[in-house]
């Protein structure tokens, strides 16, 4: 149990493939990190990985079923690391649409933020 206060770190995978098999059942958007800790107040959230590295991870994971191997998608995503220098030039608010992963810092509060706040958090580009 963290005590009133405690701080809070989470990092989860959101646009990623299966990475532990039949133990890998939760994604999270920027904004569901926000649902998820409602009872801590923000100290700062946002992503951790970005729309390149996604993309990248992408390739990989096609490529990976495309030729059965494992082998030919790691060949694939190393040709193509390059993707990832892009992942600075993209806004901040289309990163959260297509982010690899999120984060969410926060302190233990004794208030919920409701709906309407969680809504408001929203910082991606749609």
């Amino acid at each position: 149990m963290l005590r009133p206060e405690g701080l809070v770190y989470a990092e989860t995978p959101f646009l990623q493939h299966v990475h532990e098999g039949p133990y890998d059942f939760t994604r999270f958007t920027e904004s569901g990190h926000r649902l998820l800790f409602r009872q801590f107040s923000l100290v700062k959230s946002g992503v951790s990985s970005w729309a390149g590295t996604q993309l990248l991870w992408a390739f990989e994971g096609f490529f990976t079923g495309l030729f059965r191997s494992h082998r030919a998608g790691k060949a694939i995503k190393l040709s193509m690391f390059w993707v990832m220098l892009f992942d600075r030039l993209i806004s901040d608010k289309y990163n959260v649409d297509y982010a690899n992963g999120v984060f969410f810092l926060g302190t233990k509060s004794e208030h919920t933020i409701g709906n309407a706040e969680i809504v408001a958090h929203y910082k991606g580009a749609q």
